[in-house]
């Protein structure tokens, strides 16, 4: 039984994302079914190359929109269950999911605090604190078109990650709050390059690296700008995260003795 149930589940997955069908499902002529989000990005079925119809698949909307599954988190603890048109959303902010880590080349996965145990014990090297005038440094910047650069960080006993990407001669950075969702907002982030700078209030870290770099709103800054201001192919950017819940430490973060930047680089989006 647990054989067929995983092989009808297989049958609900949408060809194109690989994940659970989202309602709108849209079916090709021939009969095959993907997503609506999907099939607005496809001229046509990536299956059979035949033109998609006008027809949604309500029967297939009725099965996802009643039929339960499990977290895929089960086995670290969650025991709760949900329909596949909410089962992604519930993972996505499931307090059970595990994390990857965050350092180059590293693959595993550890729970939120087992991450926090294994960035500070295995990778003290690349964690950086938080500090007042905290630097993180692109190598090899102006070198490759297309570049991403990962920097994990910890700041009041909470992780964070400072990614930047060059795409289509744009400079797109963010920094991310791994960590439980309702905790996010609590913080805020400032980057600064020379004497220009980006403010913005802090973004969940709920998807993978690439997915991150691909966001259309991502600060960013004028790529020609960026290359004038890096120094031997090295770009400095000043990154200061606030808690906004405690004014003190906002102001004047504790400080920390560790190196002021990161060389941690990310193979180019293929």
């Amino acid at each position: 039984m647990a054989t067929l149930t995983k092989e009808l589940l297989k049958e609900l997955e949408c060809p194109v994302c690989l994940e659970y069908f989202r309602q709108p499902i849209v079916l090709c002529t021939n009969g095959h079914n993907v997503c609506g989000k999907c099939k607005a990005q496809l001229e046509k079925c990536p299956l059979c190359r035949s033109a998609f119809m006008q027809t949604r698949n309500l029967a297939l909307e009725s099965v996802t929109g009643k039929l339960k599954v499990a977290c895929r988190n089960r086995k670290f603890g969650c025991n709760k269950a949900f329909t596949l048109v909410n089962i992604m959303e519930h993972e996505a902010k499931c307090q059970w999911r595990p994390y990857k880590c965050l350092v180059q080349n590293c693959t595993t996965e550890y729970l939120l605090n087992g991450l926090i145990k294994h960035l500070v014990t295995v990778h003290r090297k690349s964690l950086h604190r938080e500090t007042e005038n905290s630097i993180t440094s692109l190598t090899n910047f102006g070198k490759e078109t297309t570049s991403n650069w990962c920097r994990p960080i910890l700041f009041c006993d909470e992780v964070f990650v400072h990614v930047c990407t060059v795409r289509d001669s744009t400079l797109y950075t963010c920094v991310f709050h791994v960590g439980l969702e309702e905790k996010t907002p609590k913080f805020t982030y400032r980057v600064r390059i020379a004497n220009l700078e980006v403010i913005s209030a802090m973004r969940n870290y709920i998807i993978d690296f690439n997915q991150l770099t691909s966001c259309d709103n991502l600060e960013s800054f004028n790529y020609q700008f960026a290359l004038m201001c890096a120094e031997d192919n090295i770009l400095k950017m000043n990154v200061q995260i606030r808690d906004m819940g405690d004014s003190t430490r906002s102001l004047r973060p504790r400080q920390h003795n560790s190196p002021d930047h990161l060389d941690e680089k990310i193979p180019p989006l293929r």
